[in-house]
């Protein structure tokens, strides 16, 4: 699926530990996010989960928060990864049929960051863009990726 027309401009970004990057939101199913000129483009599963019923205007805001978040955050979620990796390998639970519970994990530690990433950088516009009310989307994904970080045990050989 290739994207038609940019909703939000390609902006270039920079993150905090000097990289370049860039963000750029596709209406409504593709967004890109780039880093040292390697561009990522997906389908935004997460923020469709997460930003459903809520003004198009804040849907942007937030998705672009939560995509730079992505940017931001690599540096952590490439550390969580060689932890997780280190660990599988030190217990002896690395094997080729295991990587994709170990690629779901680290996606959705990666995807906990880039949220947490928006409420820090917004602060209590957060909570104002959902009404201060609790948002059924935002629930589902903090329950289902803690439990899938914390709690997933690959099946035994």
């Amino acid at each position: 699926m290739k994207p038609t027309k940019a909703i939000k401009n390609p902006t270039e970004v920079h993150t905090w530990y000097g990289a370049r990057g860039r963000v750029e939101l596709h209406d409504p199913l593709w967004h890109i996010a780039g880093i040292w000129g390697l561009d990522l483009p997906h389908p935004p599963l997460v923020n469709l989960l997460i930003r459903k019923g809520l003004p198009r205007e804040a849907k942007l805001e937030l998705s672009f928060h939560h995509e730079f978040g992505h940017l931001q955050m690599l540096p952590f979620s490439l550390l969580g990864t060689v932890v997780l990796l280190h660990r599988s390998w030190r217990a002896g639970r690395l094997s080729w049929n295991r990587l994709p519970w170990l690629w779901a994990k680290h996606h959705a530690f990666w995807e906990m960051l880039a949220e947490s990433y928006v409420m820090g950088a917004i602060g209590p516009r957060y909570k104002a863009l959902y009404g201060n009310r609790l948002h059924r989307g935002l629930l589902l994904f903090w329950l289902g990726t803690a439990i899938l970080v914390a709690l997933t045990r690959p099946i035994k050989d």
